[in-house]
């Protein structure tokens, strides 16, 4: 069984050597099946989520890893690679340390602290840039369409007249118009002659039907 079991995992090697990702994770996760526990087969796998780009599968895997041996560097090195595929490298720097303090004489893993170190760096930087860029950057103008001209209100009723003087619209004030209508008044009384208006100031008759229409044409 022991013989079977390290079978597997050393063919796995050989296809993760050649590139074949996928079949390798095959063989480690069979070799799995006869010894659920064994370090080495689950750091393998492990490398190998973190060669697909899975990384969350690969956390879950490196989680197990430093649980059953916590002295393990390999683990704490792969778990740190999981957490910088997702994003999360302070976490990430904290498991490179840990690697690094159980393995100082591995040059990689001490590579690997610096690099996300330079990584923390840059995306402080680069925070602080956009911050500076935001506050400095001018107030968008509005949308078109969002601006309204205020209507001009039309004067009151009444302010301006219109008046038929002679044939032609010339604007008057309502006093004018008045005026014109006791002179227009005064000019048909006078052509009416002084018997008549006299007759018709003793019987009270009101004015003939050709005056009346005449008045209504102001």
């Amino acid at each position: 069984q022991k013989e079977t079991r390290d079978a597997l995992r050393l063919k796995g090697n050989r296809y993760f050597k050649a590139k074949r990702f996928t079949e390798a994770l095959g063989f480690y996760m069979d070799s799995l099946k006869e010894k659920p526990y064994m370090i080495n087969t689950l750091t393998n796998v492990i490398q190998v989520h973190i060669k697909l780009r899975q990384w969350q599968d690969a956390l879950e895997f490196a989680d197990r890893a430093v649980y059953l041996n916590p002295a393990n560097a390999k683990a704490h090195d792969r778990r740190s690679a999981a957490l910088v595929g997702l994003g999360r490298l302070a976490e990430a720097l904290s498991e490179a340390r840990q690697a690094a303090e159980l393995a100082p004489e591995d040059e990689f893993v001490a590579k690997n602290v610096k690099k996300i170190e330079a990584d923390i760096q840059d995306q402080k930087l680069e925070a602080a840039v956009l911050s500076e860029s935001n506050a400095t950057k001018p107030a968008a103008p509005p949308p078109p369409g969002t601006t309204k001209s205020m209507p001009v209100a039309p004067p009151p009723a009444g302010d301006v007249a219109v008046a038929a003087v002679g044939g032609e619209g010339k604007a008057s004030s309502p006093t004018s118009v008045n005026a014109t209508s006791a002179l227009d008044d005064k000019a048909l009384v006078e052509s009416a002659g002084p018997a008549k208006v006299g007759a018709e100031a003793e019987v009270g008759a009101p004015h003939s039907s050709s005056n009346t229409s005449s008045r209504g044409l102001k």
